[in-house]
């Protein structure tokens, strides 16, 4: 009968709602997915933020990739810094980017990516997710990409992983984003890029 008491008391523990693991939230492919991109980009002399997601209202922004192909006229090292600020840039010149669903049956997403053309006065920072060097190409050699990616392999032809994330980068209301940004350096001669995010909201 003790022996019984004693398991039972311990079944009653293990399952008690106090011992559970707290719940982490992880985006999955069930939650609606965007993609915005942009192609031929030439940014602005010693550019700061180039291209920002921006959390929205009512959903959870997931960003789960970022990625920039920067092309020159010449082989150039640059430092690009991915900034995490609690709120928003304004000013300067910004071109608000249509996204594209991945399900048409989506509802519209709250988030909003811009990409400037002149420069904005920035927001605050919460600091860098990451800094990464990176090698522009010559036009004629083809398009390497460097960026955040949380799924560890190869997501699109031509774009190599970049950085993996062991947790997408959350925006949780309209004044947090993510940017992408050039520390104010110059850059290359004949500079041009592609790049594109990708976000999930839940």
């Amino acid at each position: 009968m003790k022996k019984f008491s004693l398991l039972a008391a311990l079944v009653g523990l293990l399952l008690s709602p106090h011992m559970a693991p707290a719940a982490t939230y992880r985006p999955d492919a069930v939650d609606d997915t965007y993609f915005a991109t942009g192609t031929g980009f030439t940014a602005y002399a010693t550019p700061t933020d180039v291209v920002c997601i921006w959390g929205g209202t009512g959903r959870v922004v997931y960003v789960s990739t970022f990625w920039i192909g920067p092309q020159s006229s010449s082989t150039s090292l640059g430092a690009w810094y991915y900034v995490k600020r609690s709120a928003p840039d304004t000013g300067g010149t910004a071109t608000t980017i249509t996204p594209v669903s991945y399900d048409s049956n989506n509802i519209a997403p709250v988030a909003t990516v811009q990409a400037y053309s002149a420069a904005p006065t920035l927001g605050t920072s919460l600091g860098n997710i990451r800094i990464v060097l990176e090698q522009s190409m010559v036009l004629t050699a083809g398009m390497q990409a460097v960026g955040l990616d949380t799924f560890g392999a190869n997501t699109f032809a031509q774009i190599p992983t970049g950085i993996s994330l062991r947790q997408a980068v959350t925006l949780r209301s309209a004044s947090e984003g993510l940017c992408l940004n050039f520390n104010g350096a110059s850059l290359p001669g004949g500079f041009t890029s592609t790049w594109g995010v990708e976000w999930t909201e839940h």
